[in-house]
């Protein structure tokens, strides 16, 4: 059932602030502050409808203030502000977009801890966007792979940075090394699946057997201008 938790003051738990799961809460305009671990973790979802994180502050808590998952992420996040948090990042839990996702800017870098897949079976193939100033930190081994590998699962990519507010697939380490992450994946995906990337930077790359920052294997359409892909391991496309 719908929960509406707005204009209150959620504070010093030694766990989680707010803790969710198999709910799609609205969280809207609230303080969420020293707290021991979480300020907010948004687990599983139950459905279609989606939480919706807007206008908090988030401050002073002992992990990250804000954790997703892409089963459940957010239908609005805008808005929020971040102080003081252990580690100032959205920890972001991947796994296979099957609908048509934003991951918008925040002010946060969000940090992924598992590959991010974007497909679906059969057309219109699942877009994922990424809004420009947005700042993926993938974890170790994994990677962003968009389409399945046929045409039966197709999935696009629409990254549109900016000179001012580039997109950026790095490495989540405080010193990267090359072959640090997979790096971006795209292969096959039907005849309406596309690739943009605009004003982006892909780094530290080349993690599994495509020993790439970025790896192409289709004949749809991939376009890829005003970036830079540099500190693979192997090949940087």
């Amino acid at each position: 059932n719908p929960v509406t938790l707005t204009h209150s003051t959620i504070r010093q738990s030694d766990g989680y602030g707010i803790y969710v799961t198999g709910s799609a809460p609205i969280l809207e305009d609230n303080t969420i502050t020293d707290n021991a671990t979480y300020g907010v973790y948004l687990g599983s979802g139950t459905g279609a409808t989606k939480p919706t994180f807007q206008r908090n502050t988030v401050s002073n808590n002992g992990a990250y203030p804000l954790h997703l998952e892409l089963t459940n992420f957010p239908s609005a996040l805008t808005g929020n502000t971040y102080t003081t948090n252990a580690i100032q990042a959205i920890e972001l839990v991947g796994g296979t977009f099957t609908t048509d996702t934003t991951l918008p800017f925040d002010g946060l870098p969000y940090v992924v801890t598992s590959t991010i897949a974007v497909y679906k079976y059969l057309d219109p193939p699942v877009t994922l966007t990424i809004a420009p100033g947005v700042r993926l930190q993938f974890a170790a081994a994994t990677g962003l792979l968009v389409s399945g590998g046929n045409a039966s699962y197709p999935g696009a990519l629409f990254a549109q940075g900016s000179a001012s507010q580039p997109i950026t697939l790095t490495a989540n380490s405080a010193s990267p090394t090359p072959g640090f992450w997979n790096g971006l994946s795209v292969s096959d995906g039907g005849p309406d699946a596309s690739v943009l990337c605009d004003y982006c930077v892909i780094e530290y790359g080349g993690a599994d057997s495509a020993n790439a920052n970025v790896y192409l294997n289709t004949s749809n359409p991939v376009t890829l201008t005003h970036s830079t892909i540099r500190q693979s391991d192997g090949y940087g496309i």
